[in-house]
């Protein structure tokens, strides 16, 4: 029962990564719970929808010109032409412009795989409409306008991704957004820009993103993430053999890639052994064989929480039990923390900061916030990581719509993207679009997390807040 958990949780998280933004980048050391090193975010100001004291992001206040790629035609960022001096693309016309963006109401469709959340009490009206009815209901919504936000199920599985982006176009929104889904991104990227569709996605390859018109990448490249791997690896384990365990499509294996390239850059030079599954799903007992009898003593999961999982309880059972790392979920601990507890301490990497209400963070009021919400809309008293990972997402885009300004329009989104967007919005890391223009891609900081016995069982705690490297 517990891998349907996993599938629900992977497929929620990197909603967090579609609009990440807020902490400043850490400079050196790894802050203890409820710190985070020096900021570089603008000074405070006003929000405009609440009065409450906010970070504000900083929007490129000149024109960046001309963002091309070969044989496309010019994408042309015109200078701020309106009091909310937002840089305006030139990607949409007539009334594709406002689409989704009436004087009244704002329209925000995104894709997950849902399909199995109510089993586990995580409703996905709950995720739909606790942030934004708190915003509708208390703030006015944003500008005056209501926000409106719906799912649509992908399954977790590109193969019914289409039907998913159908149900979403359908809605007419003003932004498509990406939740988790290594192979369902591509998949769903490919039609946005194929039907002219705007799209803001989380984690995601950087195959394929050579000329993309429409789409952008609001958490680190998947090959971005593999780099960030090795660099802790080699600062937290040094001396020690490595192997991977990846996924081998398309959407996965890039990170495995960049992972040896990086080791090897870094100067790594033992053989690195590297077994692949086809899919999450495929049984691991091989390679599990494999990577222990080639001695490996630090295991890159490159998988996603369910396939980890079982390969937890697969060493386990063979009496094996290395240094792991891979992308850090909740869900693994709360599934087989009790036989992680015969493992070395592991390591995960994450866009979000850790959900954990028992430890002290500086987020912790957030927690609380979030909870208050929960139980006055649903009498729901304990929400949990996924819950809180969509809370935080929907923070992160209710700034960005702030900082669009009260003249909002499609060409002013795609705008500040493409003119270097810098959105900051705590709990969640800074985005900053003029570090990839290449691919599109704002995110690049990361949170840093290493199990701890706690009980009977592990749990996760935040060692490194929003660092760029190791």
């Amino acid at each position: 029962m517990y891998r349907d958990r996993m599938f629900v949780a992977a497929v929620v998280l990197a909603l967090t990564a579609t609009a990440c933004s807020g902490q400043p980048k850490a400079s050196g050391g790894d802050p203890t719970p409820g710190n985070t090193a020096a900021s570089d975010a603008p000074s405070p100001s006003i929000d405009p929808s609440t009065g409450a004291t906010i970070t504000p992001s900083a929007v490129a206040a000149t024109p960046v010109g001309r963002a091309t790629r070969s044989g496309d035609p010019k994408i042309v960022v015109t200078p701020p032409t309106s009091k909310s001096g937002v840089p305006e693309a030139n990607l949409f016309t007539g009334a594709a412009i406002t689409q989704g963006i009436t004087k009244n109401k704002i329209m925000l469709c995104a894709h997950a795989g849902l399909t199995l959340a109510s089993v586990f009490g995580n409703d996905p009206a709950q995720l739909e409409q606790t942030y934004w009815r708190m915003v509708n209901e208390e703030m006015g919504g944003v500008y005056g306008r209501s926000v409106e936000f719906h799912y649509e199920d992908d399954g977790y599985n590109p193969n019914n991704t289409p039907k998913a982006f159908t149900a979403c176009q359908d809605r007419k929104p003003a932004i498509m957004i990406g939740g988790i889904g290594f192979d369902q991104t591509p998949t769903f990227r490919s039609l946005a820009e194929q039907n002219k569709e705007l799209y803001i996605h989380g984690f995601a390859t950087e195959k394929g993103t050579s000329n993309l018109k429409y789409s952008f990448g609001a958490a680190p490249s998947v090959e971005h993430m593999g780099k960030l791997f090795a660099q802790m690896v080699l600062k937290k384990a040094k001396g020690k053999k490595i192997g991977i365990l990846t996924v081998s499509s398309d959407g996965w294996k890039g990170g495995a890639d960049s992972f040896t390239s990086e080791l090897r850059k870094l100067g790594y030079s033992a053989a690195i052994p590297r077994y692949e599954i086809a899919d999450n799903n495929q049984v691991l007992t091989q390679h599990v064989v494999g990577l222990k009898d080639a001695g490996v003593e630090v295991a890159f999961i490159n998988t996603n929480v369910v396939a980890w999982s079982r390969f937890v309880t697969e060493a386990d059972g063979q009496q094996w039990h290395p240094m792991m790392v891979g992308w850090g979920f909740n869900l693994l601990t709360e599934t087989v923390g009790q036989v992680m507890q015969s493992f070395p301490p592991s390591l995960g990497l994450s866009a979000s900061p850790v959900y954990d209400p028992q430890t002290k963070y500086s987020w912790s009021a957030e927690y609380t916030r979030m909870q208050s919400y929960y139980k006055k809309y649903w009498n729901k008293s304990d929400p949990n990581d996924i819950d809180w990972i969509q809370w935080i997402a929907m923070k992160a885009f209710h700034r960005m719509l702030l900082d669009c300004g009260k003249d909002c329009n499609r060409n002013k989104i795609a705008g500040m993207m493409l003119s270097g967007y810098k959105g900051a919005e705590p709990p969640n890391c800074t985005l900053d679009f003029s570090r990839d223009p290449k691919h599109r891609v704002g995110g690049y900081l990361t949170n840093l997390w290493q199990t701890f016995d706690r009980g009977d069982t592990q749990a996760w705690k935040q060692i490194s807040t929003c660092v760029a490297g190791f």
